[in-house]
């Protein structure tokens, strides 16, 4: 689980970001966990079937992810025939596409500033140049970007707890009605949601681990992945304003985590802070052409853009209200991933209290099955955005940069969206580090797993052999 830690130093095979903390205990450093082959690294090859040490894991952990990304991409193109744009602003993409293709690469619709940049304009009407444009062209963006978020929620979740964990966060993300119904409209919302994840991710890598003999050296590593997270970040902020939100939230993040005391920054704070710069520069570099667009040909310029959004600011006196309309309409959406995420939901609670024993094992069934009575009856989305609300006080309190990102991502997105109109599709960013945090209340931890099984098989290889008469 998320507090279910282990010392300082620990790696686990199939993942290279740590769960841990400084007291001592069950996996503290001075346990024998700490002193075994396992702590050290030199446990033999694993055993389960998750891992990419096997040719049979390697087999396994790709049919499960094909197999997700392939459920991901039938519930999002499901009749396509029935879709049509429906929304004023899918209209307002659609005809800037449409006037990018007949005038040229400046010419957007009069209302485009007022709603977004045009990086999402720009893909639809490239896939205009590759074929005969349609209106609906926009709608198949969406649904190629949607389907491509749980494959950048695997890499998020094997690289913070393993491969189970990354495969579990990806089908939670394929089977979700809000993210289905975002990626079925002419919106950048799932676009936005693409490039939020692989940032998230980028920002995670700033967190130290051991270098295998031979690897890019430290501070090149910490540059790539600074640069990365920059390109990643101005994807996000070209695509939609709020995501600027991510430059912003990762250095909040920053400040906490030195704050803090964070591990990760005891020794590497100075590499940490040049990636930083990069992806702050990168991101700001990049919106700066659409800012001078803005001040030079768009009455108001972006100052008038701000205004425009500010007025649909309705402030903290309703913010409770717009929460629970927005919680509330989320079980309107169930579908096919409605009944898929329940399922989903029960099995991984009843494979995880399965590694239980006694007691804890019937406390473990009884939270699995009210966790799938609750995803019945509010939709499995309004569940794992409540549920990782209520878990980023454990991350924070983790004192771990992965988590601490996580946390901070969640609960700013919390705070800033009801300040907003009330409309659902602004949770579609919360929706990844909601299901991260979510899994690791209930998650153990992968060296934990490891300590399981290796107590498992030292009591099965040293146990006294009965004597036969």
């Amino acid at each position: 689980m998320l507090l279910r830690a282990v010392g300082k130093g620990s790696l686990d095979r199939d993942s290279h970001i740590f769960a841990g903390n400084r007291a001592p205990g069950a996996f503290g450093r001075n346990s024998a966990v700490c002193r075994s082959s396992i702590y050290t690294g030199r446990m033999a090859r694993s055993r389960s079937l998750f891992s990419f040490q096997t040719p049979l894991g390697i087999l396994v952990v790709a049919l499960c992810l094909s197999g997700c990304l392939a459920l991901a991409a039938a519930l999002r193109l499901e009749n396509p025939q029935s879709l049509s744009l429906c929304h004023f602003e899918e209209g307002v993409h659609s005809a800037s596409a449409q006037r990018l293709l007949t005038a040229g690469a400046t010419n957007l619709d009069y209302a485009q500033p007022l709603h977004a940049p045009p990086l999402f304009p720009w893909t639809v009407a490239a896939l205009g140049l590759a074929k005969p444009s349609s209106p609906r062209d926009g709608i198949f963006v969406s649904i190629v970007c949607g389907a491509l978020t749980p494959l950048a929620m695997f890499i998020v979740g094997w690289r913070l707890n393993g491969i189970g964990f990354g495969l579990a966060a990806a089908a939670l993300l394929a089977c979700s009605d809000l993210h289905i119904a975002v990626s079925r409209t002419g919106l950048p919302s799932a676009m936005l949601t693409l490039w939020s994840t692989l940032a998230l991710w980028a920002a995670m890598e700033w967190a130290p681990r051991p270098l295998p003999r031979g690897a890019t050296p430290l501070l090149s590593r910490y540059v790539f992945f600074g640069m990365l997270g920059g390109a990643l970040l101005a994807l996000a902020w070209s695509t939609m304003y709020s995501g600027g939100l991510g430059l912003l939230i990762i250095a909040i993040s920053l400040g906490l985590s030195w704050r803090l005391e964070a591990e990760e920054f005891e020794d590497r704070g100075p590499y940490v802070f040049i990636a930083f710069c990069l992806a702050a520069a990168i991101a700001l570099s990049a919106f700066v052409p659409w800012y001078l667009h803005l001040q030079a040909d768009f009455p108001g310029g972006f100052w008038g853009v701000l205004e425009h959004h500010r007025r649909q600011i309705t402030g903290w006196r309703h913010w409770p209200e717009h929460l629970g309309r927005q919680l509330t309409a989320l079980p309107g959406l169930r579908h096919h991933g409605w009944w898929l995420g329940v399922a989903l939901v029960t099995c991984v609670g009843l494979v995880l209290a399965w590694r239980e024993t006694g007691w804890r094992r019937t406390m473990a069934i009884a939270l699995a099955v009210t966790a799938a009575s609750l995803a019945v009856t509010a939709g499995v989305d309004a569940l794992v955005l409540v549920c990782g609300v209520a878990g980023a006080g454990p991350a924070l309190l983790s004192r771990r940069w992965p988590l601490v990102l996580c946390a901070v991502w969640l609960l700013m997105f919390t705070l800033l969206v009801p300040l907003h109109f009330p409309y659902v599709k602004l949770l579609t960013p919360m929706l990844p580090s909601a299901i991260l945090l979510c899994l690791m209340l209930i998650w153990p931890s992968p060296v934990a797993v490891a300590a399981s099984d290796e107590r498992l098989a030292h009591q099965w290889r040293f146990a006294p052999r009965r004597e036969t008469p």
